[in-house]
């Protein structure tokens, strides 16, 4: 395993663990729809510093059930790409 190598199976392993713990975005909402949906959905809550409106929002933690056939694939997708570009870096001579 050369220098490259091991830089690609180290971010491989970041990617696979970060995808696999926090990043679930497809849902399917109470209608049945499919949701694109990383983590939270707008209405925002803030207040702007440079004047004094307040933004009368909040964040809305979504509802609905996670596709878990997509949250599979997406997770293959990213150790194929892996592993392909791992065996690409490789050195040809040895």
């Amino acid at each position: 395993m050369n220098h490259r190598q091991r830089g690609i199976a180290g971010t491989l392993a970041i990617a696979l663990i970060v995808v696999a713990l926090f990043y679930i975005p497809w849902r399917i909402e109470s209608t049945g729809d499919l949701a694109w949906a990383p983590f939270y959905r707008n209405p925002a809550m803030g207040r702007s510093t440079l004047n004094t409106d307040t933004i009368d929002t909040q964040y809305v933690r979504l509802k609905g059930r996670p596709v878990w056939g997509i949250y599979a694939s997406q997770l293959i997708v990213i150790g194929a790409i892996g592993s392909g570009v791992f065996w690409f870096a490789r050195d040809k001579e040895v």
